[in-house]
């Protein structure tokens, strides 16, 4: 024969109802609104110093901003809802616990008088711990807020979660505008580069470090800008890596500079190497066609002729070229 929960519970002595409650930091009440009479069962006295007696012990150590919830859930619970409220009490020793209130109102049956009865929950670790993943948030949105560099969270449809205002500023959209669209959507010209390191970081959780982005945005369009950005995992519910970060700094300025010094220096290495030629070649057809072979590559020429005039001063003659076949060369005057 099958045995039915309440078979159980009337078998369960005193004792065993009262270790059950407090091991799961659970006490049983009623409470008759009419006299303010009440009664508990479990671990009430220990945890909050509520002992079975009147009501206005419990409101008395009521903190002073959940009355007026206390208040609404035992009038909503007169008109018929269930009775529920989340409160904190202010315990003897100035400790301060959460309390979740459950319960129903019945009529007595002799009296007819009114009684809540319900069951209250200890949820104080539950709170906290809710109330420090929300300290963290808020100290993480901060701390992305007012980083100097561009974060940005994507998931591996290259849709933002979220991004910070540098890095808004530099896709030349607003925040709202990045949350939820896609990379396509906000910085087209970017997406052939953005695509394999998203996915290399999380198929493999490992980060992509001081990778060089270049490209084109909305805040200046037709200009080339480039930056340094360092990639990794943030994982999932299951630990998996479920969402790509980035941190990013835009080095436009930088790389400018680097082009400009590096045409310096190729400036400064072809002035070196003509000087030698000028100072070593004694034929002036020789020195001026090695000249043309430097200087050509430089100015980005791919092909260039070189012809002087001839002995008798009425013709061009073809001294040198670079970028044509020696037949087509042959072929020419000179």
């Amino acid at each position: 024969m099958e045995e039915r929960p309440d078979d159980v519970l009337s078998d369960w002595s005193a004792q065993e109802l009262q270790f059950a409650l407090d091991a799961a930091h659970i006490f049983v009440w009623d409470w008759n609104l009419a006299t303010g009479a009440t009664r508990r069962c479990g671990n009430a006295a220990q945890m909050f110093g509520l002992r079975s007696g009147q009501a206005h012990d419990f409101l008395t150590l009521l903190h002073p901003d959940d009355h007026a919830s206390v208040e609404a859930a035992v009038s909503a619970a007169r008109k018929g809802d269930t009775y529920e409220v989340e409160c904190r009490l202010i315990t003897p020793e100035g400790q301060i616990v959460w309390l979740l209130d459950k319960g129903r109102l019945r009529l007595d049956p002799v009296t007819g008088e009114e009684h809540l009865s319900g069951v209250c929950f200890d949820i104080t670790e539950r709170k906290r711990a809710l109330e420090e993943r929300e300290q963290a948030l808020k100290t993480l949105n901060n701390l992305v807020a007012a980083a100097p560099l561009g974060i940005a969270l994507l998931d591996r449809e290259l849709r933002f979660h979220l991004v910070n205002a540098p890095l808004a500023e530099m896709n030349g959209h607003s925040i709202e505008a990045h949350v939820g669209k896609t990379v396509v959507e906000i910085v087209p010209d970017l997406e052939a580069q953005v695509r394999p390191i998203v996915n290399q970081v999380l198929d493999t959780g490992r980060p992509v470090r001081d990778k060089l982005i270049e490209g084109e945005t909305r805040k200046a369009p037709g200009v080339e800008r480039a930056w340094r950005e360092n990639w990794f995992a943030v994982p999932g519910p299951g630990g998996k890596p479920a969402i790509a970060g980035a941190i990013v700094q835009e080095i436009t300025e930088q790389r400018g500079a680097e082009r400009r010094l590096s045409r310096k220096n190729q400036r400064l290495r072809l002035l070196s190497e003509a000087s030698a030629i000028l100072l070593r070649a004694d034929d002036p057809n020789v020195m001026i066609s090695v000249l043309f072979e430097k200087i050509g590559p430089h100015l980005g020429l791919d092909t260039y002729f070189h012809f002087v005039v001839n002995d008798t001063a009425d013709a061009l003659r073809l001294a040198s070229c670079v970028g044509i076949s020696e037949e087509t060369a042959a072929a020419l005057p000179g």
